[in-house]
C-alpha cells in the first residue's frame, strides 16, 4: 500500500514539474522574442521654427509587434530656436519669459508654507480633546465638519500609517470653521495676515502666468508655420 502511494506521488510531482517546464519554455520564448523585437522611427516636418531657419521635427517610433502603440515626439531642428524655445507638447515656449513665472511660482510656494504650518496646528489643537469611540466616528466628524476628501477606507489607511483625526483634516477646505477655531485660539490676525500673503503670491503667480509666450498650433495635425508672431496666452 505504502509503495501505491509512493507511486502515485512520485506521478504527481513529474506532472508538475512537466507542467512547470513547459510554462518556463513558453516564457522564455516570449522573452526571446520581445528582446528581438525592433523599432522603427520616422521623421516628419511640421513647418518652419519661429526664426525660419530650420523647422520643428515629429518623430513616430513604431514597433514591429502587434501590442505596442506609437510613440511620438517631436524636437526643434534649429541650434538658435531650440536655445530660445522648448516644445511643451505641441506647444512652443518661450524660455525667457518663463524667468518671472519661475520665481513667482517659488514665492507662492514660500507663501504657502507657513500657512499650512499654522493651519495643521489648529487642527492639532483642536482635536486634541476630541475623544473619539471609534475610527468611524473620527471619520464621521471629519466629514460632518467638511474637513476631509478621505473614504472611510482612505482614512483607515491613513490611521494604519501613523495619522490621526488631525493629520486627517484639510481645514482650508471650511473657512468659516477654520476662522471660528482660530478665533478660539487666538490665532486670527496671523491666520488673515498669512492668508493674505498667499492670496497676494497667487495671484502674482497667475499674472506672471498669463506673461508666458506659447505659441500653440492651430491645426491638429500639428503642420503650423511656426513664423507668425507669437502672443502672451491669455
Amino acid at each position: 500500500m505504502g509503495f501505491l502511494k509512493a507511486k502515485t506521488s512520485n506521478r504527481t510531482i513529474a506532472c508538475s514539474q512537466r507542467r512547470y517546464a513547459a510554462r518556463l519554455t513558453r516564457d522564455v520564448r516570449l522573452l526571446n522574442f520581445s528582446l528581438m523585437s525592433t523599432s522603427e522611427t520616422v521623421t516628419f516636418d511640421k513647418g518652419p521654427c519661429p526664426c525660419g531657419a530650420g523647422h520643428i521635427d515629429q518623430h513616430v517610433t513604431t514597433q514591429d509587434n502587434p501590442w505596442s502603440t506609437a510613440d511620438i515626439a517631436y524636437s526643434i531642428n534649429c541650434l538658435k530656436c531650440s536655445r530660445e524655445w522648448r516644445l511643451d507638447n505641441k506647444t512652443l515656449v518661450l524660455r525667457s519669459s518663463e524667468a518671472p513665472y519661475a520665481a513667482a511660482k517659488t514665492a507662492e510656494e514660500i507663501a504657502r508654507r507657513p500657512l499650512q504650518t499654522l493651519v495643521r496646528s489648529i487642527a492639532v489643537s483642536h482635536f486634541s480633546s476630541f475623544g473619539a469611540r471609534s475610527k468611524k466616528a473620527a471619520h464621521a466628524e471629519l466629514e460632518r465638519l467638511g474637513l476631509t476628501s478621505m473614504s472611510y477606507r482612505q482614512y483607515l489607511e491613513h490611521v494604519s500609517k501613523g495619522g490621526t483625526i488631525a493629520t486627517a483634516a484639510s481645514p482650508l477646505r471650511n473657512q468659516r470653521w477654520l476662522q471660528e477655531v482660530a478665533k478660539k485660539q487666538g490665532l486670527t490676525e496671523q491666520l488673515d495676515n498669512l492668508t493674505e500673503a498667499l492670496s497676494h503670491a497667487t495671484k502674482e503667480l497667475e499674472h506672471a502666468s498669463s506673461q508666458v509666450v506659447r505659441k500653440k498650433s492651430p491645426n491638429p495635425s500639428f503642420n503650423t508655420d511656426w513664423r507668425d508672431k507669437a502672443a502672451p496666452a491669455g
